[in-house]
Parts: structure tokens; sequence; C-alpha cells
């Protein structure tokens, strides 16, 4: 645990940016997950996690645990402070459950249970903020979730289906996937007519008090902008290097 304390304190010292609105896409195919999204100043991860033969829970060819729950702990001092310790906004560790939603929920309650203390949870409407949120996607067990009178993990909606019978507390994330709802390739203006549609999925997802998730979306500057004034909140990033770029061009550090 020291050791890991002291490789993240490493990385703070080197890290020259931070990213509050954006997610490093499929970070459990990285050669470094979670690691090298944070030295490039994410606030936040998407990875896959699968239930194996074994009963571990992996994300990719690491497991669950030593890929993520170790080292967010480690980094968050066992929930006493925020992953990026100069801001206090939540990590957000958003898994897209790819393998039986009812026996891998099952599995993943019981192997966060040591590290409640650095996950966000909600007591009937009653928050307590912690460094790091857990959401979920895919194969879900919604109904088992929701009747949780404590919940420390969230799920998300699409943002052109929303389910307005869940608040949230519940379904935190409205996911927008881009280029299935949209042909605009992200270069130039974008045509008034999906720019409004566009703009209608997130001011829909804000007033259920969702966050807006857009991702595989046209990685280029001009598209960033553009999503963002639509209303994003996180853009899903793969090519974290170029990102970083823009985001120290786009907000003064």
């Amino acid at each position: 645990m020291l050791l890991l304390c002291l490789i993240y304190a490493g990385d703070i010292l080197g890290q020259s940016v931070y990213i509050d609105r954006a997610i490093a896409a499929a970070d459990h195919e990285r050669k470094r997950p979670l690691a090298e999204a944070i030295e490039y100043g994410f606030n936040g991860v998407s990875a896959e996690i699968e239930l194996k033969k074994d009963g571990k829970l992996y994300c990719g060819s690491g497991t669950f645990r030593e890929r993520y729950l170790e080292p967010l702990l480690a980094r968050s001092n066992n929930g006493q402070a925020f992953i990026h310790p100069e801001h206090t906004d939540e990590f957000l560790l958003f898994l897209e459950v790819k393998s039986d939603s009812s026996t891998t929920y099952a599995a993943l309650k019981k192997e966060i249970e040591p590290y409640h203390a650095m996950l966000t949870s909600f007591e009937g409407t009653r928050k307590t903020k912690k460094p790091v949120r857990l959401v979920l996607s895919g194969k879900v067990p919604h109904q088992v979730i929701y009747s949780e009178s404590v919940r420390r993990v969230f799920c998300e909606d699409m943002a052109n289906k929303l389910d307005q019978s869940h608040d949230g507390t519940y379904i935190t994330v409205a996911s927008l996937k881009m280029k299935k709802l949209f042909d605009w390739k992200g270069e130039g203006t974008m045509p008034n007519m999906a720019y409004h549609s566009l703009g209608s999925y997130m001011k829909n997802a804000h007033k259920l008090g969702r966050w807006v998730r857009v991702y595989d979306l046209p990685e280029i500057p001009n598209a960033f902008d553009i999503i963002y004034e639509a209303g994003a909140d996180y853009l899903e990033i793969k090519d974290l290097k170029s990102f970083s770029e823009y985001w120290k061009k786009r907000k003064p550090y």
C-alpha cells in the first residue's frame, strides 16, 4: 500500500493539467490502466468488467481489484482524499458489465465491501460524497440495485431513451453514442437540426438530474468545442495525449 501511495504521489508531481469534463475510454485495454489516465489529468475512466469462471472480476487481463480498487484506495488515502488532491470532484469509475447481470453484480457488491470508505453513496435522498463514484452500464440488474436502501453503485440511461421513473440518485449518467445518432464528422459547423437534437437530448437529461456522457465521437478540437457548447458534461476520449493538449490550450492552468 505504501508503495502504491509513493507511485501515485510521483504521478501528481508530474501532472500539468486537470481534466474534469472527460473520461478515458476503454481504459482496461491500456498498457497502464488508470495510471495513464490520471497522469494525463483525466478525472474518470470507462472500462469493461466481467465475472470469469475462477469467480473473480476482471477488467481486461487484470482483476478489478488490482487494476482499480486498490490503486484508487491508495490514492484516496482510504477515502480521505480526492483522486486529484487539488480538486474536490468525484472520480467517475464507469464500468460496462459484459457477463451475466445478477451473478456479476452479486460478485461486485461483495468485492467493493472493503472499499466503501472511498465510494459515494446515497441513503434515501441523503448523499455522502466520497472520492469515487461507481457507475454501471451494459448488463445491469436494475430492479435489484434500485431496491437497495443504501446505494454505492449507480447506473446509466441512454440520452435518447430516458427513463423518467428513476431520479438522479440512481441513474447518474445519460449516455449518448454520437456516431450512432449523427452523421456529422466533426468538421465545420454542425447542421442546425442535428445540433438542436443534440442540445435537446442534453437539456432533457439535465432536467432529470443526469450528467451527460458523449462517447464514440469525432476526436478533433472542433467537435469537442461544439459538443461541449451543446451541453455535454463528459466526453469519453480514446486519444488521451491529444485531448490533454487540447484541454491545456482551451483552459489556462
